[in-house]
């Protein structure tokens, strides 16, 4: 389910490379 992607980052998964610049270059 999406569960990786409801959850806050850091809380289960660590900041992985392939999704950080992800968010915070169009987000973050």
């Amino acid at each position: 389910g999406p569960g990786p992607r409801l959850v806050p980052r850091g809380a289960r998964r660590p900041l992985r490379p392939s999704q950080g610049p992800r968010c915070r270059g169009r987000r973050h």
